[in-house]
């Protein structure tokens, strides 16, 4: 019957969803009528069990109604399993009109009905009437089991009320219930969801003092909650008492290890766990090598940094905006300017744009290497520019030179010769991508720029360039 149930309830629930009642009535009525007599309360049953699983009480009290309707009184067990439903969507509205149709209709509730009503208020996150539904559980004089403490603790866990939580695990322990697997792992699950690393340890402490070994995802999840409020020692801590039971850290606890060592600055850490990700044959993301690469641009380690991205770059992994980013500030912090240059370069031909935190990346190298301060912003612009010219990008260097010239930032003379033959080696212009706009087109430029330009003037082909570079120096010159 279960079987047959779920086929219609599947049937069903598809009518429902698509308003078609009355076809659904008509199924229902046609598959009732191989259940006639004692087992036709049972088919109904099952079909409202089928619509709890599913999570779909509406669907569930439509069926109870039809139930209803064909002269079948709903008992205990009918109700059971329209609380269950809506304790898989946490519908406490619902769940309350169906218990005071209950007890309206002098059905009494069971120890099944009180735990399932906890498990609704749970999942709604109301701990105050899951108590005082545990509360009325206790002077109906139905003893609570493992799973009614289980529950009420689990849901003042989730709401952060951790010393109710406790209060109840005392009583629980004092009634001759023990705690068991599931009852710590609901706590430690609740504690470290909400970012309640230390009394998630603190349960797993209580765990163990049960003998009950803690299952691996119990253990990476504490260490990923101390990852997260990157106490990388109490990680740590955590990862050894994983490998005393032979556990294995999966890719989040691996990537959240790595990720906390990075942003603390710890560098040789996060080095090691990424090595001993692969070597746990484990893939590496992109968002790991970038962390690691981070963390070793921050500190200055080139080689580090350049190791990192061969690696990176062995893994079939395409280098992203942050990969760049970190491997520019690295560097620049060097004084070679070079690496800086074919970085950008490659950053521009791979569809990344220069942004904030690539000129921030870029001073900071900048003001590392050169330990001052003055004229730094000077050598990020010209940087980014000399890389957009050589790339063809010329309405970016456009772009970004009328807003140095808002900021009031004005670039050496030679920096714009030097930009003149960057454009003519560049092949890759045409031109329909540029249009000068500015009134002092040919306005005549300082001598050394002009220079640069008769020189360049020669070669038809460059002409735009040639006109476009003007208007620069023009605008500079006013």
């Amino acid at each position: 019957m279960p079987a047959r149930a779920a086929s219609c309830a599947k049937v069903l629930s598809n009518l429902c969803e698509e308003g078609k009642y009355d076809v659904a009535e008509e199924y229902l009525d046609a598959a009732a009528k191989e259940f006639r007599g004692t087992c036709c309360k049972a088919f109904f049953h099952s079909l409202i069990n089928s619509f709890a699983k599913a999570g779909s009480p509406k669907s569930a009290v439509w069926c109870a109604v039809r139930m209803v309707r064909v002269g079948l009184k709903p008992n205990v067990v009918t109700f059971n399993s329209l609380l269950d439903a809506c304790a898989k969507t946490g519908d406490l509205g619902l769940a309350q009109n169906l218990w005071s149709l209950m007890l309206e209709v002098s059905v009494q509730p069971n120890g099944i009905t009180f735990n399932t009503m906890i498990n609704v208020c749970a999942q709604a996150r109301d701990s105050a009437r899951a108590e005082s539904c545990m509360q009325k559980m206790l002077q109906a004089g139905i003893s609570p089991c493992i799973v009614s403490f289980s529950t009420i603790i689990a849901a003042f866990a989730r709401s952060g009320e951790f010393e109710k939580a406790e209060a109840w695990f005392q009583d629980m322990k004092k009634a001759g219930v023990q705690p068991d697997r599931v009852t710590y792992s609901s706590l430690i699950n609740a504690c470290t969801r909400s970012g309640q690393a230390a009394n998630a340890g603190y349960w797993v402490m209580q765990m163990e003092a049960d003998n009950i070994i803690p299952d691996e995802k119990t253990y990476c999840s504490l260490v990923h909650a101390w990852a997260k409020v990157r106490d990388v020692a109490k990680a740590e801590f955590w990862v050894k008492r994983m490998e005393q039971h032979k556990y294995k850290l999966n890719k989040v606890t691996f990537s959240s290890l790595i990720h906390a060592c990075s942003i603390n600055g710890q560098q040789s850490r996060a080095e090691y766990w990424l090595t001993s990700m692969t070597k746990a044959g484990i893939e590496p993301t992109l968002l790991c090598y970038n962390m690691v690469i981070q963390v070793c641009a921050v500190s200055g380690n080139y080689g580090a940094a350049i190791h990192w991205f061969g690696k990176l770059l062995s893994s079939n992994l395409t280098p992203d905006k942050c990969t760049y980013t970190s491997l520019i500030e690295v560097s620049a912090r060097t004084g070679d300017a070079g690496t800086v240059d074919l970085l950008l370069r490659e950053m521009i031909s791979n569809g990344f744009h220069p942004d904030e935190l690539t000129s921030l990346a870029l001073a900071r190298g900048s003001a590392q290497a050169t330990n001052t301060q003055g004229r730094t912003d000077v050598w990020v612009n010209c940087m980014i520019m000399r890389a957009y010219a050589s790339k063809g990008k010329h309405e970016c260097v456009q772009k970004l030179h009328e807003k140095l010239i808002r900021d009031g930032i004005d670039l050496p003379q030679s920096f714009y010769e030097e930009l003149a033959y960057l454009c003519m080696e560049n092949q890759n212009v045409h031109q329909d991508k540029i249009q000068p706009t500015f009134s002092m087109l040919h306005q005549a430029p300082q001598v050394g720029a002009k220079e640069s330009v008769d020189h360049l003037s020669k070669s038809d082909d460059l002409t735009m360039i040639i006109n476009t570079l003007e208007s620069i120096i023009s605008m500079r010159s006013c």
